[in-house]
């Protein structure tokens, strides 16, 4: 994957751990997950089945924009997996 054209060097779309799924439709940039670290575990009442009354526990990745940054950026080495 080649650096991301118009965006910071060190931002997510730029980062090796970083996966694009979609993009924003109000604002037009990449949305996507970062995979540094394994999804992790989220529970609340807004992972409800529909009609269930009932929280869920579900896991899921960080959902950032590509502009977006941390502290733990890598840079992207070889090819991208896709």
């Amino acid at each position: 994957m080649a650096e991301i054209q118009g965006h910071a060097p060190e931002t997510c779309g730029n980062c090796n751990a970083w996966l694009q799924q979609d993009v924003d439709e109000a604002s037009g940039k990449m949305i996507g997950i970062c995979q540094a670290h394994p999804p992790r575990p989220m529970y609340g009442a807004h992972f409800n089945q529909p009609g269930s009354g009932t929280p869920q526990l579900s896991f899921h990745q960080p959902q950032t924009l590509t502009d977006d940054w941390c502290r733990e950026w890598e840079a992207i080495t070889g090819p991208s997996p896709l």
